[in-house]
């Protein structure tokens, strides 16, 4: 689940709204306005994400400008609307290395590929005590993504270590 403020919601909830997408790479804002993005999700289940599922998701992304260098870069791609007071508010739409690009004199074009092991530095090390909530706890820390916890009804300990995943 994605924190956002007050004011983030009632703007999403507004008649009229404006969005700006943006790429970061390490933090710092990629130049070229971004014109189209289409993120693309994927997994083997029909209607939910489960451990172990085949996930992979990919975003269609055309900026303006033919010298946005991106292949092999790991990407933020961000998705932001305009709050009454002028400024925007962005939420993360997920991590993606850039694909090879294509340009004209115009616009550059390329697809990046997400991963869940783009967030991971190291191998993830479970908690010692591998509940689900202690699981989710120790991803949030380790990959810097806010999850709130509130509602959360899955209990339980996880038993059985899965491993060749990515």
């Amino acid at each position: 689940m994605i924190s956002t403020s007050e004011a983030f919601a009632a703007a999403i909830g507004g008649t009229s709204r404006r969005f700006r997408a943006r790429l970061l790479e390490n933090g710092a804002e990629l130049g070229g306005e971004i014109r189209r993005v289409t993120v693309r999700m994927g997994s083997c289940g029909a209607s939910a994400f489960a451990p172990g599922a085949v996930f992979s998701s990919y975003a269609e992304i055309t900026a303006a400008g033919s010298s946005l260098a991106v292949e092999g870069k790991t990407l933020a791609l961000e998705l932001g609307v305009l709050l009454p007071e002028g400024s925007y508010e962005y939420i993360t739409l997920g991590r993606f290395t850039a694909g090879r690009p294509s340009a004209s004199v115009y616009e550059t074009t390329f697809t990046a590929y997400g991963s869940i092991a783009a967030y991971f530095t190291d191998a993830f090390v479970p908690p010692a005590e591998p509940t689900t909530a202690n699981v989710i706890t120790a991803l949030a820390a380790q990959t810097g993504v806010s999850i709130i916890l509130r509602g959360l009804t899955a209990a339980g300990t996880i038993e059985k270590n899965l491993t060749g995943l990515t």
